[in-house]
């Protein structure tokens, strides 16, 4: 009878000591466990976090974007083309809307070239020449300026991408080249009067009710 007693006194004993002690190692462990993801490099393992469908999307955002910074003009274009020859294909749509963009965000980033400040240029003015001079200088830095802009495969007509200057391409590198060549003509003539020694006398006169002049060369 003793014996029974013993061991069921020992049994009990045994149960009460070692519950509080695996509470306290759960505890532990829940610590340890809320520790690793605060900070995970609290811990020699690697902790892996589950992100949110918006997180994936924003990551995924991100790479694309990382790719399309790489590519090179060529193959930007040749996307938008996407192997077709009828240019009627490469309009701006959702599918190269991205490497229309990309072509802009490029553009962008060139600077506008520093011009010198010359107003309107008149014949008889004493100083015409080294303005006219002072314009065609301008006239050519923006011409440099448009050759380094990516010009779209497709024009846009500022309805997707308002103000871009992928589309204006299409129209301000012919009208910068155009402006050069007409003021160099205006250059050469002011350089021939003068070595011709022709002095010029401004005349008003009136057009639709609006005062214009014109000029009396005399020699």
């Amino acid at each position: 009878m003793v014996l029974p007693i013993v061991l069921a006194s020992l049994a009990l004993v045994t149960y009460f000591l070692t519950k509080p002690k695996s509470k306290e190692i759960k505890k532990d462990s829940n610590v340890l466990d809320q520790s690793n993801l605060t900070n995970p490099q609290s811990s020699g393992e690697k902790t892996v976090f589950e992100d949110s469908p918006e997180k994936q999307a924003e990551l995924i955002k991100n790479i694309s974007a990382e790719k399309l910074k790489k590519m090179s003009e060529k193959d930007l274009v040749k996307k938008i083309k996407n192997g077709s020859k009828n240019w009627r294909d490469w309009g701006f749509n959702e599918t190269n809307e991205k490497y229309y963009r990309e072509i802009e965000r490029r553009n962008q980033l060139i600077k506008l070239p520093q011009t010198k400040k010359v107003g309107k240029v008149f014949r008889d003015d004493p100083n015409a020449i080294s303005m006219m001079k002072t314009k065609i200088e301008n006239k050519e830095k923006m011409v440099l300026y448009w050759k380094s802009i990516i010009k779209f495969p497709s024009r846009t007509y500022g309805n997707n991408l308002r103000g871009s200057l992928g589309d204006e391409k299409w129209y301000a590198l012919t009208g910068a080249s155009t402006e050069v060549r007409e003021a160099k003509k205006k250059l050469e003539k002011l350089e021939s009067d003068k070595k011709a020694g022709k002095t010029l006398e401004r005349k008003a006169t009136f057009t639709t009710g609006k005062k214009r002049f014109y000029y009396k060369e005399s020699s």
